[in-house]
This record gives C-alpha cells, sequence and structure tokens, in this order.
C-alpha cells in the first residue's frame, strides 16, 4: 500500500489580505497528479483542513473537488481535524462518505475505532485517527489532567488496549494526528 501523508492544507487563508487559493489549487492539483504518477493507494491529511472553524464558500468547494480529484485519481483518503477546523462541520456526511472510500474522522470516539484495511500479502494495516483534542474539552471526559500529554496518554492506552482486545498485533499500524508533540519517544 502506498501512503501519501498531508497536513494543513489552511484552504481559505489569506496572507497580508492576499487570497491564496489559486496557490492552494496548485497544490492539490500536485497532489491528485502524485496519486497518479506514483499509484498512492492512501491520502492522509491530518488536520487543518480550513484555516478556520467556519471557512469560506469558495474553501469548502474547493476541499469538495479535491476529495471527488482524489478518489478519481484512485486513492482513498482519510482526514482527520485539526485545531483549526469545526469538528461538526468538517465531519458532516463522514458516515455516507466511507462507502465511497473518504474516511472523515472528527470526533473523539473515534480514536478507538481503526480503519483497517487488507493490503492482501502485506496483511492487515490498522489506520488510528486522532483529530485535534482540545485538552480543556476533553481532559474531564477522559479523566485526565488538561494538558496535551495526559491526552495523548490516554489516547495511546485505549489504543493498546483495543489492539490487545481485537487481537490486532500481528497488523501493520500507523497513528494519524494533529497534535502538540514535546519528548515523544
Amino acid at each position: 500500500m502506498r501512503i501519501l501523508h498531508t497536513s494543513d492544507w489552511h484552504l481559505g487563508r489569506s496572507f497580508h489580505n492576499t487570497d491564496m487559493l489559486s496557490s492552494q489549487q496548485h497544490a492539490i492539483d500536485c497532489i491528485v497528479s502524485t496519486i497518479t504518477e506514483r499509484n498512492i493507494d492512501l491520502v492522509l491529511i491530518s488536520g487543518d483542513v480550513y484555516d478556520r472553524a467556519l471557512p469560506p464558500v469558495d474553501a469548502v468547494r474547493m476541499f469538495d473537488q479535491a476529495l471527488v480529484d482524489m478518489h478519481a485519481a484512485g486513492a482513498e483518503v482519510v482526514v482527520t481535524s485539526g485545531n483549526h477546523d469545526s469538528a461538526i462541520r468538517l465531519g458532516f456526511m463522514s458516515r455516507m462518505m466511507h462507502d465511497a472510500g473518504v474516511y472523515i474522522r472528527t470526533m473523539p470516539e473515534t480514536v478507538v475505532d481503526p480503519i483497517v484495511f487488507d493490503d492482501g500479502d502485506a496483511g492487515r494495516l490498522c489506520l488510528w485517527t486522532v483529530p485535534y483534542l482540545e485538552p480543556r474539552l476533553h481532559a474531564a471526559e477522559f479523566g485526565v489532567d488538561a494538558n496535551h500529554y495526559s491526552i495523548m496518554s490516554h489516547v495511546m492506552e485505549q489504543v493498546h488496549e483495543v489492539i490487545a482486545e481485537r487481537g490486532l498485533a500481528d497488523a501493520t499500524h500507523i497513528m494519524m494526528a494533529h497534535l502538540f508533540a514535546a519528548g515523544a519517544t
């Protein structure tokens, strides 16, 4: 399985009052070309699809077309939300889109639900998706201190439990996340 990892598209961003949509479209076109040229099976977009929670209409149209184009080029697509995205808005229609090979993961409960791909002779690939988890919002729910380290430690404990419970130790595991990381091993 050939995987292309991207993140932080920040669609809809302007720089010193200069619209960046044409440059962003050029970058998307390069991604689509790469999918075709390199036979990419899976594209990962690890958060900050948009530059703000309420993106401009043109940015939403651009991302919609990017998903269509990446899928048409032969790739499945997995997206997580970042701190600039609205998880609810980005996740709209996500339950229906996975039937088309587009997986949008924006909610904390998806952390313990890997996307499992069977790669034939290479075996199973478990893709763990971690949307941005704001400590102030999720610490009480997870029963941990309100900091990024505690949140991610909790997430990793949950992932390890699911791997053991579901007998997934023989699979290849990839975690994609939009997070603040420091002191990782």
